[in-house]
């Protein structure tokens, strides 16, 4: 009632080999699905990264009408008080701020 000693070495590594296969084909199964979730959760990235540019982008173009603004009313208010009071040796020139009323339109009289 002895084990053939060839066939015990040949049952290890039958069960050897069929574990190293096993593994392999688990690893592989265990990256496909996480390239998978990786993939949707990428677009999901690709997706909150579009709307923070486009909130980014439209704060960004706000406080640029902001500042353009600030500057108009600076450079009217410069011209204002350069109106207000014109001195002797500019009463013939024209200031370059100075803004001028021309009808585009004329306005029907009633």
């Amino acid at each position: 009632m002895f084990f053939d000693p060839r066939g015990i070495v040949l049952m290890i590594l039958l069960v050897a080999v069929s574990g190293w296969v096993a593994r392999g084909l688990l690893v592989s199964w265990y990256k496909l699905r996480r390239e998978e979730k990786t993939a949707s959760s990428m677009g999901d990235i690709d997706e909150r990264l579009r709307k923070i540019e486009a909130a980014v982008s439209g704060v960004i173009t706000d406080v640029t009408a902001m500042r353009e603004k600030d500057r108009f009313m600076a450079r009217l208010q410069a011209s204002k008080d350069i109106q207000s009071a014109p001195s002797a040796s500019r009463e013939g020139e024209l200031s370059p701020m100075t803004t001028q009323n021309i009808p585009v339109i004329p306005r029907a009289r009633r």
